[in-house]
């Protein structure tokens, strides 16, 4: 399966401890440009870092989008507890940054997530057990 591309060029560099991945077979990635993960899974959950995007309509507001995304992940996992989020940015650049937080069973244990999310851009990070808290 090839990845979706971005709709604006993006550069990033992966922190140390990522490598690129490939999806395993059966699981669906639509809408992902790139994916890495820890090269050593912790027990039965692997962090992953994710990157989709796309160019939203002009008349929505980062606020909207930002809602959006939460209402998305919420759909997919349950109780999701926005614990920060902040506009960044400039009046030129504007940005806002949240940071829900979430939990999932992993194995047989439940366990804490987060994932980081810059809704302008569409670049999320998951984290689990013993992954940080993203970014």
């Amino acid at each position: 399966m090839m990845p979706t591309t971005l709709p604006v060029p993006r550069e990033f560099r992966l922190p140390e401890n990522r490598l690129p991945a490939a999806p395993p077979d059966g699981v669906d990635v639509s809408g992902v440009a790139f994916a890495a993960v820890r090269p050593h899974p912790d027990a039965d959950f692997t962090a992953n870092i994710t990157v989709a995007g796309e160019v939203p309509p002009p008349a929505v507001t980062l606020r909207e989008l930002a809602d959006e995304s939460a209402q998305r992940l919420r759909e997919a996992a349950g109780a999701v507890v926005v614990a920060h989020r902040g506009e960044v940015g400039s009046a030129d650049a504007p940005a806002l940054t949240q940071r829900p937080t979430f939990s999932g069973v992993v194995g047989h244990t439940l366990h804490d997530l987060v994932r980081s999310v810059r809704p302008d851009t569409g670049a999320g990070t998951d984290t689990g057990p013993g992954a940080g808290t993203g970014a």
